[in-house]
């Protein structure tokens, strides 16, 4: 081969290998997720350094040489070794292989040639502002924040839309209103269903991934602000902020109390509340907190994920502890165990009588094999002491969740979640001439997720379409509650950055009930792992919000009976009187406490009588009060626990 040939084949080679090319930085990017000029040795020339940070170093196209192009970014990743000295202002030149490394295109540091061609402060590029119209909404054929990748921009105001994880990290989306889960398949989604488009507007806040201090402590809806540089992380965009700024969100507020003649039922998943793990004692605590204040301590609370009736009653002890005026019962079904044993359950204040528990569909089995529910449906059945005594029923479910709605096991996913939805479907139409309420963790949103409609196969209401279409089963509709909620509150959990509710509330018509409000106690789902581990803290006792329905009885509530293992016996005049007589009638002896509680339940005295013999025993009323009216004495022994209506006569 000649000189000359010789000369133009290595020009050639040259050229496909890109040495010698002189391109702009978004030539380099190119108008796609990749750049065209992968693993090719390629200058670009006389561009601004933006940031500098450890072993890496972003630069950008000087803004009176940007192109119009918005497909195409004007900033790049340069990786340097540490020789490389050079400081946010400088221009530079950078000759070096392009590489892309989780789909962020970059100069590799193998080979780098920086070459620096003033050492003067330049004005940086003018950033990017990230607002309301950018990102985009709707899905694009190229992600919006492709177009900015390694580009500074701007974020006037922004909220976050999830918890911060131990480095901080978060879903956020620019402007003040956060993302929640809409009905559909994610995009793309399947012909003929209905698809949501994924929220494409959500990024990723990484506070230290520049140096800056750790997040690792705020809640899902703060508001921030913030200047940065965008990185691409396997098409997940995230922001590299230079400098932030972050709003103090004020703690939630517990639901409001309950008033006049309201009793309350409430529904908690308690995040598998065992009695072997290392912080047992202090999630009791949490619990026992949470219950109280944010919950106020509903009259009915049915649980779910709860080891066993050992834990209930140490729970019990613990929110006793906290408020000794606060009396629960226990009742728990065992239907799962060994090493992840999560069960239904409830607590249950003394406004109830005549408590019952059993659990439905325990022996129903999958059309494809298998359990139809390896949590059976929990069904409470009591009455409140009106006049006439008003009936209530309460069925606790926890559905299969959606963990493989997609995948190898989708098939089953889906089959067991529809079929669950038609076993509970006819417990309903069983139930449905009954003052029912259902509630608990449905692991379904309030419509369809394109798969399985789960919420309204349960409660008999119209569907915007599923993979496994609704069956008729109620010959009248459930009444469901979530529209009283407003748009911004209906959630109960949070998942990838979006609030959505997998925690409802359905009723039959209610006779002699009225339903007057459904809230939300706050501060698990929006609140970081971090307040996990602090016992002295309500916040973060479980990753589920908490619903609380209220109910108006018609008429005034009056005495619960509560049968127990040993029957006793009170009586007194009635109305009573200070030091009139009050005759006890005993099974068993035993020691024995009178406690006088207010009509709403609320202890106002108690009085130790020691040790009660077996048989009659008189007593004087121990009890003064300073007005006249109803209320409720009750004794209570470890085998004894009875309450009667009194009027105190003044």
């Amino acid at each position: 081969m000649n000189r000359k040939l010789l000369f133009f084949s290595i020009l050639f080679l040259s050229s496909l290998l890109g040495y010698g090319q002189n391109r702009e930085i978004w030539e380099i990017q190119g108008n796609g997720t990749s750049s065209p000029f992968v693993n090719q040795i390629v200058t670009t020339e006389d561009n601004v350094v933006t940031i500098v940070f450890n072993n890496l170093l972003f630069i950008q196209t000087p803004d009176e040489r940007a192109d119009a192009d918005i497909s195409t970014s004007n900033g790049i990743l340069v990786n340097i070794s540490p020789s490389v000295n050079v400081q946010v202002g400088n221009r530079i030149t950078v000759t070096g292989r392009v590489v892309e490394f989780n789909g962020m295109t970059q100069f590799q540091s193998s080979g780098l040639t920086v070459n620096i061609l003033n050492n003067t402060n330049t004005p940086l590029p003018t950033p990017v502002e990230l607002n309301d119209n950018f990102p985009a909404k709707t899905p694009t054929p190229l992600p919006s924040l492709e177009q900015v990748e390694g580009m500074l921009v701007s974020l006037p105001e922004a909220i976050t839309t999830a918890t911060t994880d131990f480095d901080g990290t978060t879903s956020i989306v620019a402007g003040s209103i956060r993302t929640f889960r809409e009905p559909g398949q994610p995009f793309p989604g399947s012909s003929g269903l209905p698809v949501w488009d994924n929220n494409p507007e959500r990024f990723t806040f990484r506070p230290t991934a520049l140096g800056q201090p750790n997040l690792n402590d705020i809640p899902g809806g703060t508001s921030l602000s913030a200047s940065g540089i965008i990185n691409d992380n396997d098409d997940s965009y995230e922001i590299w902020p230079t400098i932030y700024q972050v709003a103090t969100l004020p703690l939630p507020s517990p639901v409001r109390e309950k008033t006049g003649n309201e009793i309350t039922v409430a529904s908690l998943n308690m995040l598998t509340l065992f009695d072997n793990e290392p912080a047992y004692e202090d999630r009791l605590e949490k619990f026992g907190l949470f219950i109280t204040e944010q919950l106020h301590a509903p009259d009915i609370l049915a649980l779910q994920e709860v080891e066993s009736l050992t834990v209930l009653n140490e729970l019990i002890d613990v929110i006793e502890g906290i408020d000794p005026a606060i009396d629960y019962t226990a009742y728990l079904n065992v239907s799962s165990s060994g090493d992840f044993p999560i069960n239904l359950g409830y607590l249950v204040r003394p406004v109830l009588n005549d408590v019952s528990i059993t659990a439905l569909g325990t022996n129903e089995s999958l059309s494809i094999g298998g359990r139809t529910h390896d949590r059976p449906p929990l069904l409470l059945e009591g009455s409140f002491a009106t006049n006439p005594i008003t009936p209530i029923k309460v069925l606790n479910i926890h559905n299969r969740s959606l963990n493989g709605i997609t995948g190898g096991n989708s098939n089953f996913v889906r089959t067991k979640r529809h079929e669950q939805a038609v076993s509970v479907a006819r417990m309903a139409r069983a139930l449905q001439n009954e003052n029912l309420i259902i509630l608990g963790d449905f692991n379904a949103y309030e419509f369809s997720d394109g798969y399985v409609d789960v919420f309204n196969q349960i409660a008999g209401t119209p569907s915007l379409g599923a993979q496994f279409e609704i069956e008729p089963i109620l010959d009248n509709p459930l009444i469901t509650y979530v529209d009283l909620l407003p748009a911004t509150e209906r959630y109960s959990f949070i998942f990838s950055g979006n609030a959505q509710m997998l925690d409802h509330v359905l009723s039959t018509s209610l006779d002699g009930l009225a339903v007057t409000g459904l809230e939300f106690a706050r501060g698990n789902s929006d609140y970081p792992r971090f307040y996990f581990d602090d016992p002295n803290t309500a916040l973060r006792v479980s990753d589920h919000d908490a619903p609380v329905l209220y109910l108006q009885l018609d008429s005034v509530l009056g005495t619960p009976e509560i049968p127990f293992a040993a029957e006793g016996v009170i009586s007194f005049p009635n109305p009573i009187a200070l030091n009139d007589p009050i005759v006890i009638n005993l099974a068993t002896g035993e020691d024995q406490q009178l406690l006088l509680y207010q009509m709403d339940g609320k202890l106002i005295d108690q009085k130790n009588l020691g040790f009660i013999e077996r048989g009659e025993t008189i007593l004087e009323n121990p009890f003064s009060v300073e007005t006249s009216g109803l209320f409720i004495l009750r004794l209570k022994g470890f085998a004894t626990d009875v309450s009667r209506l009194v009027l105190f006569a003044k």
